[in-house]
């Protein structure tokens, strides 16, 4: 197993990427729906990129039997737009998207392209990001900057 650090400027340079991919694609997207938590930052910075209105969901995934869906607070002017820019950290197992387009309520019915910053290719769910940075390995373990443990 491999352990990958991403660094504040390599998530920067990876986010620009991403952002050079939608820009090509010529998608008009009508907002940003991250996936909290570790959809957050490529989210919000997309989204600022992009100039378009922003909310997040929260869903935890622990296997195909233990589904947790917490939704953050959206009221109807937050909800997903009908085309919008989904967005996660990983793209792993998948399961977590195939639960979120075929589970979710507020998403079903809705088109959306996927966007994240890794990709794991042999992922079960058979789930392609629309737009992505790097692929990982299935046994790699990635930290990003944002989930270091903070020292006083």
């Amino acid at each position: 197993m491999n352990k990958i650090h991403i660094s504040p400027a390599e998530f920067v340079s990876m986010t620009y990427d991403i952002f050079l991919q939608i820009k090509v694609d010529k998608q008009n997207f009508k907002s940003v729906v991250s996936i909290a938590n570790g959809g957050i930052p490529l989210g919000e910075k997309l989204s600022e990129m992009l100039h378009l209105p922003y909310t997040s969901l929260k869903i935890s995934t622990y296997d195909e039997a233990n589904f947790k869906v917490y939704c953050s607070p959206i009221v109807e002017g937050d909800a997903p737009s009908d085309y919008f820019l989904l967005v996660d950290d990983i793209v792993d197992s998948g399961h977590t998207i195939k639960y979120l387009s075929e589970k979710l309520e507020i998403l079903q019915g809705k088109n959306f392209k996927l966007a994240s910053l890794h990709w794991v290719k042999e992922n079960e769910n058979h789930v392609r990001p629309d737009y992505f940075a790097n692929t990982k390995e299935k046994g790699d373990w990635i930290t990003y900057y944002w989930e270091e443990k903070k020292t006083v």
